[in-house]
């Protein structure tokens, strides 16, 4: 027996053996996770996110406004300024749409900026500024200058002589670049600032007599395109070529302008001769993108306004239905509101607000201002209720700003420290 066992003792060791089997062993818990389980002080506060830092405000806030001009060059000139005795003192810079402040308010005087460059005054010391605000052009032997237009601006210098002195006239472009100079010669404001590629200089009159000078014609290069010593003896003055239509002066319109003549086709076309202009009185604004705006008294009193082209089509006929007129609103008939950019701006007859029409005469920008001015560049400047508003043609606003003090004049030029100009 004892035999028998051995042998399955050993059968039984022999079987785990080759299995490789082992004793089982419960597995031992899964760990438990670390968040699970938390004190308060190992906790870690939320992320909060920092607050957007507050927009700055505009440069121009920290000025007065009293006056904002048109935008030239992506800039407008300001005024700042403050009533002292009674008057308003003010000081002119430059600004860009967003309100920065490119030239400090520091002039008497300013010009729009065009080509890049502006005259400006001080205490009726003048100099030109490009863009940046620097002085680019100096002034020590310059007798007088003229305003920068297409891209030149004239100053005259003077050579004295026992016999006379002798002025020459120069011509420079918006670095301070000599361009071409005439000797002898004499410059006038305005009419030698260049308008279409040309502008008008006086030649020393060389039989001497009553008229000093005679005017010739120089184009954009300096060429002189029309020499007529036959005019001097009459005392006529050569005028440079104009647009194609321009006004024909006279005396059936309040304004002295009786018609339209077309350069090209040597035609005039006469306010009379439109349908229901010719027994009323007109008011005629000036030719601005080929239209020209008309206030129109009749016999009776009644007032209408109209639009026609150079052609004499009559887009927006005289009818009692357009409550509305051209003038500024404030008794200033020698400024008309005229078209610019595709639109005009008017003022509502009973509200005697103003706002911009088409060349329909619908409203394009309800009358809600005080006072308006051109679009240029997209952007118009107006004014209501203490405050300046720079808008573009659908009407929003793309800048405001807050202003203490407006004198009720034109809108284009209405501070004393304006003069000079």
């Amino acid at each position: 027996m004892t035999k028998y066992l051995s042998v399955f003792f050993s059968f039984v060791i022999l079987c785990f053996a080759i299995t490789g089997c082992t004793a089982y062993v419960e597995p031992a818990p899964p760990p438990m996770p670390s968040s699970t389980f938390v004190s308060e002080s190992d906790s870690v506060p939320p992320i909060i996110p920092e607050a957007a830092p507050e927009p700055t405000p505009p440069e121009i806030y920290n000025y007065n406004i009293v006056r904002i001009r048109g935008f030239h060059d992506g800039l407008a000139a300001f005024a700042t300024g403050e009533i002292i005795n009674g008057f308003l003192h003010a000081k002119w810079g430059y600004m860009d749409i967003a309100g920065n402040v490119i030239v400090k308010p520091e002039y008497d005087s300013v010009s729009d900026m065009n080509g890049g460059a502006a005259k400006v005054g001080v205490r009726g010391a003048y100099t030109y500024l490009n863009a940046d605000g620097n002085q680019f052009f100096d002034f020590s032997d310059i007798e007088k200058s003229g305003e920068v237009s297409e891209g030149k601006f004239w100053a005259t210098t003077i050579e004295k002589k026992m016999s006379g002195d002798i002025t020459t006239v120069k011509y420079f472009d918006t670095t301070g670049k000599l361009l071409f100079e005439f000797k002898d010669a004499e410059a006038y404001p305005e009419k030698s600032d260049f308008n279409n590629g040309y502008a008008t200089i006086g030649f020393r009159n060389p039989n001497g007599g009553f008229f000093p000078f005679y005017d010739v014609i120089i184009d954009a290069s300096g060429n002189v395109i029309n020499d007529d010593t036959s005019r001097i003896q009459k005392g006529f003055n050569n005028e440079p070529p104009g647009p194609q239509y321009t006004f024909v002066k006279g005396v059936l319109s309040t304004d002295g302008y009786k018609g339209i003549y077309d350069s090209v086709n040597d035609s005039t076309l006469y306010f009379s001769d439109i349908k229901d202009f010719a027994d009323a009185r007109q008011i005629v604004g000036e030719i601005s993108d080929g239209l020209i705006c008309i206030n129109l008294t009749n016999k009776n009193g009644t007032e209408f306004a109209a639009i026609i082209d150079v052609h004499g089509n009559v887009l927006m006929p005289p009818n009692s239905d357009m409550s509305f007129s051209f003038d500024t609103g404030f008794n200033d008939t020698s400024h008309m509101s005229s078209f610019s950019e595709g639109l005009c701006y008017a003022r509502d007859l009973e509200t005697k607000k103003c706002g911009y029409i088409d060349s329909g005469g619908k409203w394009v920008i309800k009358p809600n201002y005080d006072v308006a001015t051109d679009f240029t560049e997209g952007h118009a400047v107006v004014y209501n209720k203490n405050e300046w508003f720079i808008i573009n043609p659908t009407g929003d606003i793309q800048l405001q700003c807050e202003s203490t003090y407006i004198q009720p004049f034109y809108p284009g030029n209405f501070f004393w420290s304006d003069w000079g100009r």
